[in-house]
């Protein structure tokens, strides 16, 4: 049996494509492959290269050596598709602002779906919760997802964002905007 990289369901080490999602999945063995992440393997290695997970076989349990960093499976990521930073600006200005709100929502799932950790409030639960709160809610979820993309380093890239947001909250956005883009580079 082998993991599909795209969802995590189990599939026939024969299969090419995921019955769940429909994506397709690594040929071979499903040995010679990350069962976490679908990348192939080369040599003994204790970690996959790609996402860090501990391979079996190795006697100890499945843990991961990095952080948090997981696999990019949303399918605009999987493609290398990412936002136009000056598109969305323009349609948040000419939307008075309620473009602003659906970018943040978009990017908020982006990121949580290209990098796991205990933070994982839907994008759309982020937008309501900050209309609610007058957007005090969205200066906490701009300085959450600029410290996932932080990578685990000092969380100066969340911090500068936590100021920047508490004036102008759209170039916050696009700040994260930027570096999920090029994370997905």
């Amino acid at each position: 049996m082998k993991k599909c990289p795209n969802c995590g369901a189990e599939a026939e080490d024969s299969a090419l494509f995921c019955s769940s999602c429909g994506a397709s999945l690594p040929e071979g063995k499903s040995g010679s492959f990350c069962p976490h992440c679908g990348t192939k393997i080369e040599g003994n290695v204790a970690f996959c290269p790609k996402c860090g997970e501990r391979l079996k076989g190795d006697g100890a349990s499945n843990t991961k050596a990095s952080p948090s960093f997981k696999p990019i499976t949303n399918s605009r990521a999987v493609l290398g598709e990412t936002r136009s930073i000056a598109l969305w600006v323009v349609i948040s200005i000419l939307t008075c602002g309620i473009g602003e709100y659906i970018w943040f929502g978009f990017l908020t799932d982006d990121v949580n779906t290209a990098i796991r950790d205990d933070w994982d409030t839907s994008g759309w639960t982020a937008v309501l919760l900050s209309i609610i709160t007058c957007n005090i809610y969205m200066v906490y979820a701009v300085y959450k997802l600029s410290s996932k993309l932080d990578e685990g380093k000092d969380s100066s890239f969340g911090v500068l964002n936590l100021i920047i947001s508490l004036f102008i909250p759209l170039i916050s956005i696009a700040l994260i905007q930027d570096k999920f883009n090029k994370l997905v580079k």
